[in-house]
């Protein structure tokens, strides 16, 4: 721990916390990483709190410069128990990191600002050319917008513009305790565009991450503006790969676009495995539509696979070029579920007809309540088309094979992670059913005690006896029971 040390040009001084160390009161004449500044090293930093540090350039919190290390050797590693909260820069509120090579992961990021509405990544701002790896694991972002301008520029949370094409930005979980999931979190970042991460230049491989309550942005006087994207925003020169991502209650105001999504012109996306649900629509009702979930500019390219898109108030996809919808579910959004030109296949879509696509309510557990995997008897169940799996671009299951199909379905009930593919035949939407349809128990095998359980059900109308997701228990439920009894698991 550090006490009172001198002030210095680069890192303002620290005092001691109640453990490990803490780091605050940076002053104003810090340009670049008020609390540290790196430069051309490696370093790693644990149960470390940056509090209230702030810096008249970069790096509200930390600065780092051209730290091209190899990863667990001595890139510069933050993590475990770490905190960045009220520090304030010109760019990267938290963190800048300039064509530094980093590992940040499991790191807590609280109401860190930008002192002007230009600026960019309240949070970490990633920029330059680094050489071997920047990635953000399984952290926190919260209470935004902060600072003392309300509205930024681009990154809400994390800004990212990297000039090179040899290294992705990469945002992902990681396994937690007892097996669990630690999902990196967004919630409420506010900027002009990408309120949770905003792509500027470069790749970004965006993987296991939840984007809840995209922030508003205001003017100085405290009025709406417009903003593209309340999860995630790319820009014309930028390429987002997304797999196994939740958008939930994102919001946007008046004459916005894309109140999750946004993708510029010639921007580029593919998502797979990803739910978009529940956006929220803006705050004057006359506006409705006018900030769908997701908004495509002209040029763009855009592909969704797998995807479950649902119970938006504003719309679904607003898209002015061609978007390719795969294996994917829309229902129950207001307004549209598609406006625009598309390709369809396999799909469940109001309308649908031909290319394998269905017009039948997918059945969904609960998507008011953010349960949105199909009930057993769901028409959606094996009914998607395997050669249409989007590639393993983010590589999820980490074997560094990212051209295999993605292996792994979207999971954020209990974090287990499920294969993409169950009984031979691909789902549609971001959930794939792990059980046959006779299984009652959920063992994984069919027997006398589904038998038992199956007519149990039955015989009270409990839905778990409902074969055919119509509400309804009655003779066709067991007819469909006993023929696929009969054929086992």
């Amino acid at each position: 721990a550090w006490r009172r040390c001198a002030p210095s040009a680069r890192g303002a001084r620290a005092r001691r916390g109640d453990w490990g160390a803490r780091w605050a009161d940076g002053a104003g004449e810090y340009a670049n990483g008020a609390g540290l500044y790196i430069d051309r090293g490696g370093i790693t930093i644990r149960n470390i709190n940056f509090w209230g540090t702030w810096a008249t350039g970069k790096g509200g919190g930390i600065y780092a410069f051209k730290g091209n290390l190899d990863y667990g050797v001595d890139q510069t590693v933050i993590s475990w128990g770490s905190a960045m909260n009220d520090c304030v820069s010109s760019n990267g509120g938290g963190i800048h990191l300039s064509s530094s090579d980093a590992v940040i992961q499991r790191v807590a990021f609280g109401k860190n600002g930008l002192q002007s509405k230009t600026d960019n990544g309240r949070d970490i701002s990633a920029v330059g050319s680094p050489t071997k790896r920047v990635a953000v694991l399984a952290c926190t972002f919260e209470s935004h917008p902060g600072g003392p301008q309300p509205r930024v520029g681009h990154g809400g949370s994390i800004y990212v513009d990297l000039q090179t094409s040899q290294v992705a930005f990469e945002l992902d979980g990681l396994p937690g305790l007892y097996g669990e999931m630690d999902y990196s979190r967004f919630d409420k970042g506010g900027a002009t565009w990408g309120n949770g991460v905003g792509v500027e230049h470069g790749t970004a491989r965006l993987a296991r991450s939840i984007f809840r309550n995209g922030y508003i942005s205001f003017d100085e006087e405290g009025n709406t503006i417009p903003s593209f994207g309340g999860g995630v925003g790319v820009s014309q020169y930028g390429k987002v790969f997304m797999a196994n991502c939740l958008f939930e209650g994102c919001e946007n105001p008046d004459n916005g676009a894309g109140s999750a999504i946004y993708v510029a012109s010639n921007g580029l996306l593919q998502a797979s495995n990803c739910v978009v649900a529940r956006t929220v629509a803006s705050w004057d009702p006359e506006w409705f539509g006018i900030a769908p979930a997701i908004d495509i500019m002209a040029g763009a390219s855009t592909s969704f696979n797998n995807c479950t898109i649902v119970k938006n108030e504003t719309g679904a996809i607003r898209t002015q070029a061609t978007t390719n919808v795969y294996n994917s579910i829309l229902w129950y959004n207001d307004v549209f579920d598609i406006s625009g030109p598309a390709v369809l296949g396999y799909t469940d879509i109001l309308g649908g007809s031909g290319n394998g696509n269905i017009s039948i309510d997918p059945c969904l557990y609960a998507p008011d309540s953010g349960y949105y995997e199909p009930k057993k008897g769901s028409p959606v169940i094996d009914a998607g088309k395997t050669s249409v799996i989007a590639p393993d671009y983010v590589d999820l299951d980490r074997d560094g094979n990212f051209l295999e199909t993605s292996p792994l379905d979207q999971r954020h009930i209990d974090w287990v992670e499920y294969p993409r593919i169950f009984n031979a035949q691909v789902d549609m939407g971001a959930f794939e059913r792990q059980f046959c349809l006779a299984d009652i128990d959920l063992d994984h095998d069919v027997d006398e005690n589904d038998y038992f359980s199956f007519y149990s059900y039955w015989d009270i109308g409990d839905w778990r006896a409902d074969m055919n997701c119509d509400e309804v228990v009655d003779d066709t439920d067991a007819a469909i029971f006993e023929e696929h009894y009969g054929q086992g698991c």
